[in-house]
């Protein structure tokens, strides 16, 4: 079995109500029932365990991530399924944090795209034919990080960061 752990800002498939990649909410429900979904008018609306459970006695999940992966299981059963949404960049969400006056951005940088042995603190972009992230010097190539748990930032959705897993 699968080992799901959904949580609000994720992009999911719930393929029994809409072809779309959905964003998880956080639930109005209670109990086990910590994520949930606004597919479209009033009333569409449900809520699952982290575990993808429209109920939490369900033996499987209902919903599933929205990654190219679940897309290839899925698109069999659901034809009419969109493609999975593209991740971010690191472009998109430096700036997406600049944007939103985070001033400096603890970042891993490079001038080489397979070297990544230096941290600056990013505080602005040079938008040219090729981005320049620009901290203590300027740099070919960034990746934003948290420091507290030494993860990269895949996403920034409603001012809160989102952490590979």
């Amino acid at each position: 079995m699968t080992d799901f752990n959904f949580k609000e800002g994720d992009k999911v498939y719930y393929p029994t109500v809409s072809n779309k990649a959905l964003t998880l909410r956080a639930s109005v429900g209670s109990g086990p029932y910590i994520v949930g979904l606004v597919w479209g008018g009033i009333g569409d609306k449900d809520s699952f365990t982290a575990d993808g459970k429209r109920y939490h006695t369900d033996p499987n999940p209902s919903i599933f991530p929205a990654t190219q992966e679940w897309y290839d299981k899925l698109v069999h059963v659901y034809p009419d399924l969109e493609n999975p949404p593209t991740q971010k960049g690191a472009i998109d969400i430096i700036l997406a944090m600049i944007e939103a006056d985070w001033g400096y951005i603890p970042c891993r940088v490079s001038d080489d795209e397979d070297d990544f042995d230096y941290v600056d603190l990013i505080n602005s972009i040079i938008l040219t034919s090729t981005a320049s992230y620009v901290g203590s010097k300027e740099w070919k190539f960034a990746v934003p990080f948290d420091p507290q748990t030494n993860k990269n930032i895949i996403d920034f959705v409603n001012g809160e960061i989102v952490l590979e897993d």
